[in-house]
């Protein structure tokens, strides 16, 4: 089932810092993240604030872009991992 997704982030373009903001479809979606395609490519490790407007409560997420793949054409499959559940896995990792 596909959500839909208002996706807000940072891009870096020749030293200047330009907000962005894709509205997409989930392709995917996990306890650990989730995939969409847009048209451009985004940088391994950008940090994206997502609305999942199609969950009930619309719930902002934070997660980091951990690949990008080029589809053809100015098609990218965007995959991102949550941010605080790797935090979370890390910090329960060193309490044991």
């Amino acid at each position: 089932m596909a959500v839909v997704i208002d996706i807000r982030y940072e891009q870096d373009m020749n030293g200047n810092v330009i907000p962005r903001r894709i509205e997409t479809a989930t392709r995917d979606i996990s306890p650990g993240g989730f995939g969409f395609v847009c048209e451009d490519p985004i940088a391994l490790g950008t940090t994206l604030h997502a609305v999942f407007e199609g969950l009930a409560g619309q719930p902002v997420l934070v997660g980091a872009v951990r690949n990008c793949q080029h589809l053809g054409g100015r098609q990218h499959r965007i995959g991102v991992e949550f941010i605080e559940k790797a935090a979370a896995e890390a910090e329960a990792e060193d309490a044991a």
